[in-house]
């Protein structure tokens, strides 16, 4: 977490700084703050608030084996691309707000535990999924400025950037619970 409020903070200064030195609205230099973290809180916000609306959804439209929600050979391949391995243990985990982290798997013999892991993980997907358009709609003209394209527009590609990367975690560790849930199945039904 600490990591994206890093990344947040400094890219909230680099986004008003440059529009600062810049002054592409030929507005106080201090707007360009205040309207910098406004859209960040509201992108936050909008995120928060989808979030909710999805996890009131039902669970039968988030099952695991759905297309959404299934990792392909090509995802695969990108995500190792992009070096998933090495950086996904940075992305939060914000499954306290659902009283489930998905951080590690605590009981990975339980397909219990695992069908419960495999439908937040699918949650978590659609939830990412579905904000990163949310984030460009802010983006909406204000006061005949250019805000919304100088400021807007870097906080919402930004928010898509910090709200795919989770899915993209998401994603391909569902790929591996998958197979230790088959596996366990395996166990059990020769036991």
């Amino acid at each position: 977490m600490i990591t994206y409020l890093i990344i947040i903070g400094i890219s909230s200064a680099l986004i008003a700084g440059i529009n600062i030195i810049f002054n592409p609205s030929n507005i106080v230099f201090y707007w360009y703050i205040i309207a910098t973290i406004a859209y960040v809180i509201l992108n936050i916000l909008l995120d928060g608030a989808l979030a909710a609306i999805i996890r009131k959804m039902p669970e039968k439209w988030f099952d695991h084996n759905k297309k959404l929600f299934v990792l392909t050979k090509r995802e695969k391949k990108f995500y190792e691309f992009i070096g998933i391995r090495k950086w996904k243990h940075l992305v939060p985990d914000l499954g306290q707000f659902t009283n489930f982290q998905k951080g590690k798997i605590e009981q990975p013999r339980s397909n219990e535990y695992l069908t419960r892991y495999l439908l937040e993980g699918a949650y978590g997907i659609a939830i990412h999924y579905f904000s990163v358009p949310l984030g460009f709609l802010l983006m909406i003209p204000l006061g005949g400025t250019s805000i919304w394209l100088t400021i807007g527009l870097p906080v919402a590609i930004i928010n898509a950037i910090l709200i795919l990367l989770p899915a993209f975690t998401l994603k391909y560790n569902l790929a591996k619970l998958r197979i230790l849930y088959e596996r366990n199945e395996r166990r059990n039904a020769t036991m």
